[in-house]
């Protein structure tokens, strides 16, 4: 497990929900839309996080194609991205 998950656990402090919002630019989109996939899906994940898993979202703005359809589709009520209508890179597949 990489190490950046290895305080995730203070997300969920008893009757504190802590809400974890994820941003990123470009590349950084991507990580961030990835990463809020992998924390609110992956099982040893949300035994770190507890019922605060669901208070992950994320925003990204000119974010890359780093997932498959089937994959962005399953993200779309957590992942929301912005993209300009004239970026080329966001359009790549």
């Amino acid at each position: 497990m990489p190490s950046c998950f290895k305080h995730c656990h203070v997300l969920d402090l008893g009757y504190f929900r802590y809400q974890l919002h994820l941003f990123g630019h470009s590349l950084g989109g991507g990580v961030a839309a990835l990463m809020c996939y992998m924390l609110r899906n992956s099982p040893s994940l949300q035994a770190r996080l507890g019922a605060s898993a669901a208070l992950v979202t994320a925003t990204t703005f000119g974010c890359p194609p780093v997932m498959t359809l089937e994959l962005s589709l399953s993200c779309q009520g957590y992942v929301t991205s912005v993209v300009n209508s004239h970026d080329m890179i966001a359009r790549i597949w």
